[in-house]
């Protein structure tokens, strides 16, 4: 300690502020403590028990992002979004969904999208117009066990066809030599929902995945969309 005259009371504070540090970045190694830096692990704390809560309570809401077809110009299906306000006040995803992920509370995220999700084909079904709807799920969340009868029960118990949900996972499961996550894929996929890479090509994708994965779509990043009627280097990697 550089403050050889510190009360015991003290150095406890400051070793649990340091611990709970840890706690919400998942370190593995010791933490010393940083008064700027546990200042911003008690808020993100804080974040993530208001999430926790707002999750409970039904504060966290889901947005859809219409999908459109280029060629007809149908919306033929939506992306379910998290969106949280805090006190009134928006959070951005960028701030909640990484916390979520550490904590796993992106399960709880998932669920409420699959619910929703069901909800809104349902109502395009009842109008006899094919609609699906993309449903985020964590390369966390990938790994757990039980997803596979979860999603099951979700979708018999809201009374959707299996089809029209489309789950994204983001190509951070590229990196994992874990068997658990393809096996779910296939697992999902021979349950008859349908599978995506999201923001392909960007990080750690091999085109050599396209063949190993069980899965239907690749989504590109948007950096091989914008400028692609005008850059023919991009046309040629699109």
């Amino acid at each position: 300690l550089a403050e050889a005259d510190l009360e015991a009371a003290t150095i406890c504070d400051r070793a649990y502020a340091a611990m709970s540090l840890g706690a919400v970045d998942g370190a593995s190694e010791p933490v010393a403590f940083d008064a700027a830096i546990v200042r911003d692990a008690r808020g993100r704390i804080e974040l993530i028990a208001d999430l926790r809560d707002a999750l409970a309570s039904g504060a966290v809401d889901i947005v859809f992002q219409p999908i459109v077809d280029m060629g007809t110009g149908r919306c033929t299906g939506a992306e379910a979004l998290a969106r949280w306000a805090r006190n009134g006040k928006p959070v951005s995803p960028a701030d909640f969904i990484p916390l979520a992920e550490q904590t796993g509370l992106t399960f709880d995220i998932f669920t409420l999208g699959v619910n929703r999700a069901a909800q809104v084909v349902k109502m395009h079904a009842k109008a006899n117009e094919p609609f699906y709807v993309s449903v985020n799920l964590s390369p966390r969340d990938l790994e757990r066990p039980e997803l596979v009868p979860h999603v099951v029960h979700l979708l018999a118990r809201n009374g959707m066809a299996r089809e029209p949900l489309k789950m994204e996972v983001t190509e951070q499961l590229l990196v994992n030599d874990s068997a658990v996550p393809e096996k779910n894929l296939s697992a999902l996929k021979s349950l008859g929902c349908r599978l995506a890479i999201d923001d392909f090509g960007t990080g750690y994708s091999s085109l050599s995945y396209i063949g190993k994965l069980p899965t239907h779509m690749l989504k590109l990043d948007r950096q091989f969309i914008v400028g692609l009627s005008q850059d023919p280097a991009t046309q040629a990697i699109v």
